[in-house]
């Protein structure tokens, strides 16, 4: 990460927009809760000013989320244009987290593109519609506007027998839409004419509608056996007559008139089977005596059985529109999902709610998530090594020793950092996360990850008490994301888009706000600096790790090369450093070692006995380490031409630079 104050930046950001730093800022930015959808500048301001920074050295395209209050909302760019926008309501289950402390009841959702290293701000202001009289349609398909219509108006039943007598019978909807009427054309509505008769039948027209309407959103309950999906022997995936989707330009996820995810394709044709399952497993519990009664805890995973116990769930369609489109799927009382598809974006995002986890009788719980695919992966998968390196691992298998499968779940169980992954001879899936979890592949063509724990006993390893946290008296809810990649297994153009995203997504852009009641949108528009980028787009491969002041014109500066050997052809990369940074002129560039404690060329370099060399490739060879080919360090050392620098494969390189303004 970028080693940067993002209050001073914003600070400074905000006087600059009024083109004198001398004065007083008149914008304070807040940070917000956004993992609770909280936020209480935006709920509270009819109109407020967003900063979005991008610490990552090229261009990112990113949605993003404002907590806010019902209404309608603009949003506009800095050189002025209104930008596609969308208003989603947050589910009750987020609106319900025993923590939050909002009333928001809606997110904001736009697509901000942000240029390298750069902050821009966007202004967001609420716009009042005009008011009509009771009955007016606010939405055709806003179903919810017609529940509580009577509520909200006064309305006299008219006498059936009216229409008998001569009198003036409004024309019901159904009867408009044969002649092809639009009955929620304001040129039909005379103010002068009561109708409160004719709103009643609209209103029960809707309401059956409405009824019917909720009768075919209503999906059933599968269980099971029906979310399993995949056989035992052979490995057969149950395929369904799909009629309903999620789409974009880059991503169909395919789901059955049963309300069950069946499929996943890429725009290019590339497709598999795929389902969500979610289930827990119980703790164990035990003495603490020996190792075979040791209680699951804060420091061990140790599930009571070798099978997790699915949950029944259900799913409901969830907002469509310009930005995004949602699946919704609620599990018992204590899970909720979102599947989401971004406009423009290539993965597919689930968001998942756990807890207050239910310990009413008395046993701890482990929840977990499985992705189902069809991928024959062989019992094969891929784990980060602390954010970096992909590490191979095989079920019930250790590359080193033989291995004695003793606990057959947990010991199949491996950090995630950053990702986690499955592949065959033609496709790749991976799954993404935001934070540090454990995961595995304990069946074929599955991905399964800890989502949250609870658990009743201390495991005697230290903590000393239970992993029972909890927070108003209830147990703690977990929020959290995962983006899902489909791609080819061998394709190196999906290799390289799913490294950079592992960093977008670990590095996402800050975004605060700041409340603009003194400031009109005329205003905002005067300001001068409303974006601002201060890098150039840096070559494919190469992460702009750290910048840090070393002095009044001086820069600690760390670049990372991201890519793995096999990635392209030639994995070593080239960075001017003179033309990273806009409006600097680097003087020179002086090594240093990682920690910037010393330079590089007063370093003593250890020579260490050895029985054999690192590998070139230990996923390729693995548990065969005799065989494998090895590395020579020696012979792939490489040097800099002064301020051209060359990264090999997952390098890291430090240095101080020192340079001139322009």
């Amino acid at each position: 990460m970028i080693i940067i104050s993002y209050n001073r930046v914003f600070a400074f950001s905000s006087k600059y927009l009024q083109n004198d730093p001398a004065k007083p800022s008149q914008l304070s930015f807040d940070r917000c809760r956004f993992n609770e959808s909280s936020c209480y500048t935006s709920e509270h301001s009819e109109q407020f000013i967003i900063a979005v920074y991008n610490h990552l050295a090229w261009e990112v395209t990113e949605a993003i989320r404002i907590p806010v209050m019902e209404g309608n909302y603009e949003v506009y760019a800095p050189n002025g244009d209104k930008i596609t926008s969308q208003l989603v309501d947050i589910p009750v289950v987020v609106q319900s987290i025993p923590t939050r402390k909002s009333g928001a009841t809606h997110e904001i959702f736009f697509i901000a593109k942000l240029h390298p290293v750069s902050y821009k701000t966007f202004y967001i202001r609420k716009t009042n519609r005009n008011k009509r009289s009771a009955y007016d349609v606010k939405n055709p398909n806003d179903y919810e506007y017609w529940s509580d219509v009577k509520e909200r108006a006064v309305i006299d039943i008219a006498n059936l027998d009216e229409a008998k007598h001569g009198k003036t019978v409004f024309t019901p909807i159904y009867e408009s839409r044969r002649n092809n009427i639009n009955v929620f054309d304001d040129s039909i509505i005379d103010d002068d004419v009561d109708r409160t008769k004719e709103i009643d039948q609209l209103v029960q027209i809707i309401q059956e509608h409405k009824k019917k309407k909720l009768n075919q959103v209503k999906l059933r309950t599968a269980i099971d056996d029906d979310m399993k999906m995949l056989g035992d022997d052979p490995m057969v995936v149950n395929s369904y007559s799909d009629n309903s989707y999620l789409e974009n330009e880059h991503i169909k996820l395919h789901v059955s008139p049963n309300g069950e995810i069946t499929r996943l394709t890429r725009k290019d044709g590339t497709e598999i089977q795929f389902a969500v399952q979610f289930s827990y497993y119980p703790g164990a519990l035990g003495n603490n005596a020996v190792p075979t009664n040791r209680s699951s805890g804060a420091y061990i995973f140790r599930p009571n059985g070798t099978e997790s116990i699915s949950l029944k769930f259900n799913t409901s369609e969830g907002p469509s529109g310009p930005v995004v489109k949602e699946l919704r799927i609620n599990v018992a009382e204590n899970v909720h999902s979102t599947f989401r598809l971004y406009d423009g974006l290539n993965f597919l995002e689930t968001e998942w709610v756990v807890g207050p986890i239910d310990v009413s009788d008395d046993i701890g719980k482990e929840f977990v998530v499985k992705y189902l695919t069809d991928l024959a992966n062989n019992g094969e998968f891929y784990t980060d090594s602390n954010g970096r390196q992909a590490m191979k691992r095989k079920l019930n298998m250790r590359p080193q020793w033989d291995l004695t499968v003793e606990e057959p779940i947990a010991g199949n169980y491996y950090p995630i950092t950053n990702k986690i992954y499955i592949n065959d001879e033609k496709h790749k899936f991976a799954v993404l996360t935001d934070r540090a979890q454990g995961g595995t592949s304990l069946s074929e063509g599955e991905v399964e990850i800890m989502l949250h724990r609870r658990l009743l006993h201390d495991d005697a390893f230290g903590v000393g008490e239970a992993l029972n946290e909890e927070a108003n008296g209830k147990g703690l809810v977990v929020r959290g994301r995962h983006r899902l990649f489909l791609s080819e297994a061998e394709s190196k153009v999906d290799c390289m888009e799913e490294k950079k995203q592992v960093l977008q997504f670990h590095l996402q852009p800050i975004v605060l706000i700041a409340d603009a009641t003194k400031f009109s949108l005329q205003d905002w528009l005067q300001l001068p600096s409303k974006a601002f980028s201060w890098a150039n787009s840096l070559p494919k491969g190469v992460h702009l790790l750290t910048v840090e002041p070393w002095g009044k014109k001086s820069l600690l500066l760390r670049l990372e090369n991201y890519l793995e050997i096999g990635d392209q052809e030639n994995t070593t990369v080239e960075v001017n450093l003179d033309a990273i940074f806009k409006g600097l002129t680097v003087k020179r560039a002086s090594e240093t070692m990682l920690a910037a404690n010393l330079w590089v060329d007063e370093k003593r370099k250890w020579s260490w006995n050895k029985e054999n060399g690192f590998s070139v490739n230990f996923n390729e060879e693995y548990g065969e380490l005799n065989n494998v080919e090895k590395s020579n360090d020696e012979d792939e050392d490489i040097h800099d031409d002064g301020l051209l620098i060359r990264l090999k494969a997952k390098q890291i390189k430090t240095y101080v630079v020192d340079f001139n303004y322009n």
